[in-house]
């Protein structure tokens, strides 16, 4: 059980397998996706002299993936209670920590990545060997083309969503993007011929005991840096 919005403006909906069908399917999806691979390779193709056209290309591949939809895989949100007009309040589900509502889920993002089908393939045998299978739920390529995103139930006995990453990074002896660790992080939307693996058990997996031992850290305007929102340069 997670939350998806269209985009950084919209409020968030919870992310069904329906619609995450109709998502990873979409024209939209596919064509910002292909947009940042062709802006990726051209920026490979640089030399060390090409800083103006670097920059720009890089502009370019982060307006493509700012279309895509924004899934956050850790959490759902709770309603805010809005009034537009005096005689009609409405509920909206903003994205930020203080709304979040840990769902026991924690995502890895590993970046740069050469050659992602065969380091998928050797994390898959570690995986294997350390005897976690049943907690993964989700395996893609990211928009770039060159990373790879996971999506693992989490250990309490290992601690908060950043303490998972950690162990499962360690484990595997990756470099990780440490920025993943707040609860309202979120995913750009892949498309369907970049998953490598799904559980559908993702969709109404609900740990609440995880929520009630670590989600007051997130919440908490007054705890720990986890409580900061993410913001667009954040996005994978």
């Amino acid at each position: 059980m997670f939350d998806y919005s269209f985009n950084f403006t919209l409020p968030c909906q919870e992310c069904t397998a329906e619609e995450f069908e109709k998502l990873v399917t979409s024209d939209k999806v596919r064509r910002a996706i292909a947009k940042a691979r062709e802006c990726e390779a051209a920026i490979r193709q640089l030399g060390d002299d090409a800083d103006e056209m670097r920059k720009q290309l890089e502009a370019e591949k982060a307006k493509a993936k700012r279309t895509l939809p924004c899934i956050m895989f850790q959490a759902t949100f709770d309603a805010n209670t809005e009034v537009e007009s005096p005689s009609a309040p409405t509920q909206k589900r903003w994205r930020n920590n203080k709304n979040a509502r840990l769902n026991g889920l924690f995502i890895v993002d590993i970046d740069h990545v050469d050659n992602p089908d065969l380091m998928w393939q050797e994390n898959m045998d570690v995986i294997k060997r350390l005897g976690i299978e049943d907690r993964l739920m989700l395996g893609f390529i990211t928009a770039s083309g060159h990373g790879l995103k996971y999506v693992l139930k989490a250990d309490a006995a290992i601690g908060d969503i950043a303490a998972n990453q950690e162990w499962f990074c360690k484990s595997l002896c990756i470099e990780f993007d440490k920025a993943c660790k707040d609860a309202a992080r979120i995913s750009y939307c892949p498309s369907k011929e970049d998953i490598l693996f799904i559980n559908s058990e993702i969709f109404e997996y609900n740990n609440e005991e995880y929520d009630r031992q670590f989600g007051g850290k997130y919440r908490d305007p007054n705890g720990s840096s986890a409580n900061r929102s993410e913001g667009e340069s954040s996005a994978h």
